[in-house]
């Protein structure tokens, strides 16, 4: 009697490459968005976010400056406007849900109050473009200087 040869089917590999590409995956997400878990690591994140907040600010005052020159219709900046508030407010969630780690509580503090102010000064922007204030919009996003020189100490300060 011939012995019996088993083969391995797609359908017996499937639940084991699923299972892989799902612990895969889930490796990636936790090394992109696990926590800091050092002060070099925490205040590496306070950098980025920094960063991201100084970005947003300049991006806004560009959409004032092509909507003050014509070249950017009202509605456009007022949809870019929105998704700048909505990037600033997630950076912002993202770093305060983070644990200051040895003895960092002043840094966090620094750079959630920075980011709660320009949260706050990209609703205005969006507000006033939504109520068709174009003067409003193009004033507000040229007085985001202070705010953003703030931003840029704050990185500058980290940097060093």
């Amino acid at each position: 009697m011939k012995p019996v040869r088993r083969r391995c089917t797609i359908r017996a590999r499937l639940p084991l490459t699923g299972f892989g590409l799902l612990a895969i995956l889930v490796g990636c997400v936790w090394y992109t968005a696990a926590p800091p878990l050092t002060a070099q690591g925490y205040r590496h994140e306070a950098r980025q976010t920094l960063s991201s907040f100084s970005s947003q600010l300049a991006t806004a005052q560009l959409w004032g400056r092509e909507l003050q020159a014509g070249r950017s219709p009202l509605r456009t900046t007022r949809t870019g406007l929105a998704e700048l508030e909505t990037d600033a407010g997630g950076t912002l969630n993202r770093f305060a849900a983070y644990e200051p780690v040895g003895g960092q509580t002043e840094l966090r503090s620094q750079v959630v109050t920075l980011g709660d102010q320009v949260e706050e000064r990209l609703a205005q922007l969006r507000i006033a473009a939504r109520a068709g204030r174009t003067g409003d919009v193009v004033q507000e996003a040229a007085g985001l200087d202070e705010l953003r020189t703030r931003t840029d100490t704050a990185l500058g300060a980290l940097n060093s």
